[in-house]
């Protein structure tokens, strides 16, 4: 692995640390902060009922494609000619649930506009994650990351014009225009992306491979559908349970923007591990230290976000926040203890799917969102968006560590106690280091600095990191 390449990788990481959290934390912020929390909390609302349904849109075909094309590059070609179209159907069947499931809800008059506005950004926004799913599949991870950024690098530069035109004035309805063409923007850059390896690809509505994909795909359909509700239902229940639920949810959102950012780059890991898990399951390759590199780059910062939020709540939210740092500060210690719990989900339900256990992911999957529903009935009456938060938890939790235990227990992967060891004590010392730092009175800024610091060190002094086992990793990837 050459030095340019791995200097491109950290590059492309960085570019997405850079554009996706200042699309949450700085333009997304801003709007909050301009149109108030019960305007937005509406918004929200309106945002997970488009995403409600969005396995209809994908169906699990992009999963299944990154980890199809990954073993047969050379169907690339012939997949996606009779995928494109069943997608487009699925878009149709999307819209027509979508809108009617709005109108049953009680979504009426102009939020039923946007309604449609964003319901058609994410049929987009599916249809360029199938471009990337093709392009993740033929292990283009370098090409895979720069397109991951162009919706959001767009949004950013419409968002801002509008501000800039109607400066003062700007309102929901401008943001979602700016989404709008931020979504189109990046459909037509990852189709020209495409277009190189497809090499004139001609489609074809071929009902026998359609219906053979959608019997094949379902599984991860299922899966899709019902992840989506346990995430996506507190914020409809609180509508429907709380008096002031779009103002609960405007708190609940204030929370969530880090965690949305700091979510934004482990997807990117997760959806490069998927294509990799397949081949080397196929292969029969030693799963063992591509995990523990997963665990290191995922969950030791995860901790360390988690830990600075949880002691540093109120002074993260004073800097979030204009509308309700406060109220919003009780919900956040919590929202980001979820985000460890989604990053280990990450890595082994990531390699449970590609091991082909849908059948295990779909039970505990069903399991969770029955606990997600029963904890936020009980709980969200009594403590509003704070409840909605430690429903998260508790739902999150589950998925992760069953997700473990079964991954660990199906395939071959040695973690032996000495490792566990050295890993469990890295966590505990930048969790102590940021505890430490707050009881002494330290500063937000330095906390962090404290935090980063005592992660490098240990990592390096338990040797969990070095850069010759992440060179190795890279090249197990081209």
């Amino acid at each position: 692995m050459s030095k340019k390449i791995l200097i491109n990788v950290f590059l492309l990481i960085a570019i997405n640390l850079l554009i996706k959290p200042f699309w949450i934390l700085g333009i997304d912020r801003t709007v909050q902060n301009t149109v108030g929390n019960e305007v937005y909390g509406a918004y929200m609302v309106m945002f997970n009922i488009s995403l409600m349904f969005t396995m209809l849109l994908d169906f699990g075909i992009n999963n299944y494609t990154s980890s199809f094309i990954a073993k047969h590059k050379h169907l690339l070609n012939k997949r996606f000619a009779s995928l494109f179209p069943l997608k487009l159907v699925f878009g149709a069947a999307y819209l027509v649930v979508t809108f009617g499931f709005g109108l049953i809800f009680g979504i009426a008059g102009k939020q039923l506009l946007f309604l449609l506005l964003l319901s058609l950004n994410q049929v987009l926004a599916f249809f360029i994650l199938f471009f990337r799913a093709n392009i993740s599949g033929l292990q283009l991870f370098k090409t895979d990351a720069f397109l991951s950024v162009t919706d959001r690098g767009m949004m950013i530069f419409f968002a801002i014009m509008l501000m800039l035109v109607y400066n003062g004035n700007f309102t929901i309805e401008h943001f979602i225009a700016a989404q709008s063409l931020g979504y189109s923007a990046s459909f037509i850059i990852s189709f020209w992306v495409l277009k190189k390896p497809l090499q004139g690809v001609q489609l074809n509505f071929k009902k026998v491979m359609m219906w053979s994909m959608i019997r094949q795909s379902w599984p991860y359909a299922l899966l899709a559908l019902l992840m989506t509700i346990y995430m996506r239902a507190d914020i409809l229940m609180m509508k429907k349970l709380l008096p002031n639920g779009d103002e609960q949810n405007g708190v609940y959102a204030v929370a969530n923007r880090l965690l949305e950012a700091a979510n934004m780059l482990a997807v990117l890991i997760a959806g490069m591990l998927l294509p990799l898990f397949s081949n080397m399951i196929k292969t029969k390759q030693d799963l063992s230290s591509l995990i523990k590199m997963s665990m290191t780059i995922l969950i030791v910062p995860a901790v360390g976000v988690a830990a600075v939020s949880w002691f540093y709540h109120m002074d993260v939210m004073v800097l979030l926040s204009k509308t309700s740092p406060v109220e919003s500060g009780h919900v956040f210690k919590y929202v980001m203890i979820s985000f460890v719990a989604m990053c280990v989900m990450y890595i082994f339900g990531t390699l449970l799917t590609a091991n082909g256990s849908l059948k295990l992911l779909n039970t505990l999957a069903l399991t969770a969102l029955v606990i997600n529903l029963t904890v936020n009935l009980f709980l969200q009456p009594q403590l509003g968006a704070q409840g909605a938060a430690i429903a998260a938890v508790c739902t999150h939790s589950f998925i992760a560590l069953t997700n473990m235990y079964f991954a660990l227990k199906s395939l071959t992967v040695k973690l032996n106690i000495g490792y566990l060891t050295r890993f469990f004590a890295v966590l505990a010392v930048v969790t102590l280091s940021v505890g430490l730092a707050h009881y002494q009175g330290v500063s937000l800024s330095i906390a962090v600095g404290s935090a980063v610091v005592s992660a490098i060190i240990m990592l390096f002094v338990t040797r969990l990191f070095h850069i010759q086992q992440l060179k190795q990793l890279l090249q197990s990837r081209v």
